[in-house]
């Protein structure tokens, strides 16, 4: 730092110091980044505000964080039995609010959630059916079992199920058969659970 004894002269003939400037660079080279390289560096908002599932980790490539919560947004409101508000969806969902209402936002322009303006909520519309049906489609194959799943379940009084894995820890249920007993086990087909549950982790 050069010292001044008036604002027109300095001692030794030095020139005064661009505070501002030399600051700014020292401070640029101490945090050891510029300006341009952090906004470079910096995550997107979905990235930042979109945690990932817990099987990103495991999946090659890069995960979208948008995706991944409007996958869970919509897997959320197939659980609830009633419609639920933004600030409750992004809560039980692990969501930042903003981008749970852009999520939601979109969804229901491409009629796969359906928003009551009144309420301010949102539940699953039936323009969703538009994408299952092709999933029950490729299930036709499964149908063929349900007569040998309901003749086991009624002879050996048990329900008989047919699970699918859908990632490396969890499995979806794709067929039930139900005995005829009073008291007896019903599962609703579409029910996740973790791969090692029940009789298939044996």
């Amino acid at each position: 730092m050069t010292v001044t004894q008036s604002p027109n002269r300095t001692t030794r003939g030095r020139r005064p110091a661009r505070m501002g400037k030399t600051m700014s660079v020292r401070t640029a080279r101490a945090t050891g980044t510029t300006g341009a390289k952090a906004r470079k560096t910096a995550p997107s908002p979905a990235e930042a505000t979109v945690p990932a599932s817990p099987d990103a980790a495991r999946m090659p490539g890069k995960i979208v964080g948008a995706v991944d919560g409007a996958i869970r947004i919509l897997r959320h409101l197939s659980r609830l039995s009633e419609p639920a508000g933004v600030s409750r969806i992004a809560k039980e969902t692990g969501l930042n609010t903003s981008t749970a209402f852009n999520i939601l936002r979109t969804l229901a322009l491409h009629d796969f959630v359906l928003f009551d303006p009144q309420s301010k909520t949102y539940a699953l519309s039936l323009g969703i059916m538009e994408v299952a049906r092709g999933a029950t489609a490729l299930g036709g194959e499964i149908d063929t079992l349900r007569p040998l799943l309901e003749r086991i379940a009624n002879q050996h009084g048990v329900t008989v199920t047919l699970w699918q894995p859908v990632s490396r820890n969890r499995k979806v249920l794709v067929l039930s058969a139900l005995s005829r007993n009073a008291m007896r086990i019903q599962m609703a087909v579409g029910q996740r659970l973790p791969i090692l549950t029940g009789a298939t982790g044996r």
